[in-house]
């Protein structure tokens, strides 16, 4: 692990630990042994565009629902 000096408001991180969070969210921890970098797991955020290309949609969707509905009747 490489160890950096903070000089100011800026925290430079090394550039794999910098690559690897590139367009994720974190939250700073303050724990006992320091501070903990953790990534913020937003379930929404994940889940976009994982049907991306696939045959589903709304419409499916709703056509699936109303038959859904209409066999427990």
């Amino acid at each position: 692990m490489e160890i950096i000096r903070v000089e100011s408001e800026k925290l430079s991180l090394p550039p794999s630990i910098a690559k690897s969070l590139k367009g994720k969210d974190v939250r700073f921890l303050k724990v006992d042994e320091g501070y903990l970098i953790k990534l913020v797991n937003d379930p929404i955020r994940e889940a976009k565009g994982c049907l991306k290309n696939k045959k589903f949609s709304t419409k499916s969707y709703f056509r699936m629902k109303r038959e859904d509905m209409a066999l427990e009747k």
